[in-house]
């Protein structure tokens, strides 16, 4: 019985005063400490130092040409605004506490990639090699040797190596999966976890048939690689993109100054447009930063999330979810708030009456839009991750038969999935023959390519071992289409915001045309003398 165990609820305790601005001491201290970490980096000494955590070294002179390529950009942006110099030394201190930022940026972005250059080269030569010779060891002394910068992920094989070779335990498959869990914990990846639940299983039991597994496992991460490539190019157009947007907006929303005639354009000089301007170009400073930091692609390595306290809480609102509970709720809750408008039909007043039908209206499907959103969140979680737990599978499903794949897969199995799989693998082992369990796993989110799945993971359990192989190999065609999916499905959610954030520049240069509108009528209003 594989039973799945919620984390304990604590109980809600009333917080104290004195706890409460313990709390809040303890926040802004925390807070206060961060700032000065970050404002130490502004020193070049401090940030280099940072920079070579990455393995990177970063040069005085380029520090200096980035300095001057800043100041650069914000004096000529001062002055396409006509911003006088007390407010483009503001501007220009502001740019250099962002600096550390923007050049972080950078390094991350380099160092990521360089990190997937690394996971790539390590998993298709392990593959390569293990096939050769099925022995982890040899395997990864084989790859050490194939990079050549001693850093990244060469030292987490010399830690794993020297595990193995050193390390002591009483059962001896324990001290391979140790060791192979050094290089998991630095590179949280799914496919180096894949790679290796398959290295131990044919280590421990001294399979012969692997290759199958292997190959399959190989075509996916070729798969991968290309998608990553395609994922990277991306990142970079979005980048440039919103620097383009930003740069548009700064000539666009200082058109009207440089346009018109100066007779029109005294109200240049009023500390409204100074001040607003240097709002503006302040704004668009931090968004840059802000953009930079976010798109640096350490997602497209690090593939495995944890935020299993997140999908745990939204699975068990709509597995609690009643609906006719939720009716009568709903009723009484719409009942309550129906008193407003009776008030406002009273005093005739249209606004309570209008607000009062809008929290009436909202009280009344307050809960079926909180099960939906719940719902939705579980539902993406389970695209999302559905097919990296089929791959899993199917790359074992050459050595062992269906169920048996499935019941080792709940381990490693994501918190969503694991959570259906329990109810899936009790519900098999009291009807193992019939494909009831297999229809009804995940039957409640209606997902098409997941039923499919299922019925062929069925359909394969049924069949000889010449046809299944046949189908495995099927499944995994069909899967990379899953596959690019899910890992949209990740993408989106790490640069859907960017989106959203690229109409603010616009949004931002449209108010501040408005508002130099605004001051250019006033001082041409105020220029006309009126006459006696």
């Amino acid at each position: 019985m594989f039973n799945y165990k919620s984390p304990v609820q604590k109980k809600k305790v009333t917080k104290t005063k004195t706890e409460y601005l313990g709390n809040k001491k303890r926040q802004k201290k925390f807070t206060i400490q961060r700032v000065k970490r970050y404002l130490k980096l502004i020193s070049f000494k401090n940030l280099n130092y940072r920079i070579q955590s990455f393995g990177y070294d970063y040069s005085l002179a380029k520090y200096i040409t980035s300095i001057v390529l800043l100041m650069s950009i914000i004096v000529i942006s001062g002055k396409i605004f006509h911003l006088k110099y007390e407010y483009i030394i503001p501007l220009a201190l502001f740019a250099l506490i962002l600096l550390p930022i923007i050049v972080l940026s950078q390094i991350k972005f380099l160092y990521n990639n360089f990190r997937f250059e690394q996971i790539t080269t390590y998993l298709q030569e392990m593959i390569t090699i293990f096939k050769m010779n099925p022995k982890i060891l040899y395997a990864l002394k084989e790859v050490q040797d194939l990079f050549e910068t001693k850093q990244g992920i060469n030292q987490k094989i010399d830690e794993a190596i020297y595990h193995i070779e050193y390390g002591k335990s009483e059962d001896n498959s324990l001290v391979y999966a140790e060791a192979l869990s050094i290089l998991e914990e630095a590179y949280p990846c799914s496919r180096i976890k894949s790679l290796h639940s398959l290295l131990l299983s044919v280590e421990n039991q001294n399979s012969v048939d692997y290759e199958a597994s292997l190959n399959d496992l190989y075509d996916d991460i070729r798969c991968w690689i290309a998608r990553t490539y395609d994922y990277q190019i991306q990142l970079k157009n979005t980048k440039f993109q919103f620097s383009l947007i930003l740069l548009l907006t700064i000539f666009v929303s200082s058109a009207m100054t440089n346009i018109l005639p100066s007779s029109m354009t005294g109200f240049i000089n009023s500390s409204t447009y100074q001040i607003t301007s240097t709002l503006l170009l302040g704004i668009f400073l931090a968004m840059f930063s802000f953009v930079q930091s976010k798109l640096n692609g350490q997602w497209l390595v690090n593939d495995i999330e944890k935020d299993d306290n997140r999908i745990l809480k939204s699975i068990q609102y709509i597995e609690a979810f009643d609906k006719k509970k939720n009716f009568k709720d709903s009723c009484i809750k719409a009942a309550l708030a129906s008193i407003l408008p009776f008030i406002g039909v009273m005093q005739k007043n249209s606004n309570m009456i209008f607000i009062g039908l809008l929290i009436t209206v909202f009280m009344y499907f307050w809960g079926e839009l909180q099960y939906k959103s719940h719902f939705k969140i579980v539902e993406r979680e389970i695209k999302k991750t559905f097919p990296i737990w089929l791959r899993d599978i199917t790359i074992n499903m050459h050595n062992l038969i269906v169920t048996n794949a499935i019941r080792q897969s709940y381990t490693n199995a994501p918190t969503v999935l694991k959570y259906y799989l329990t109810g899936f693998l009790d519900e098999i082992e009291k009807d193992p023959i019939t494909i009831r369990p297999y229809n009804n796993f995940l039957k409640k989110f209606y997902i098409t390519d997941i039923s499919s799945a299922m019925k062929s993971l069925y359909s394969i359990k049924q069949q000889s071992p010449e046809d299944s192989s046949r189908q495995i190999s099927d499944i995994i065609i069909r899967n990379q289409g899953l596959m690019e999916t899910s890992e949209r499905i990740k993408n989106e959610n790490q640069i859907a915001g960017m989106s959203l954030i690229g109409g603010v520049p616009m949004i931002a240069g449209c108010i501040k045309l408005t508002i130099d509108m605004v001051l250019m009528l006033g001082s041409f209003m105020s220029s006309i003398q009126m006459p006696v």
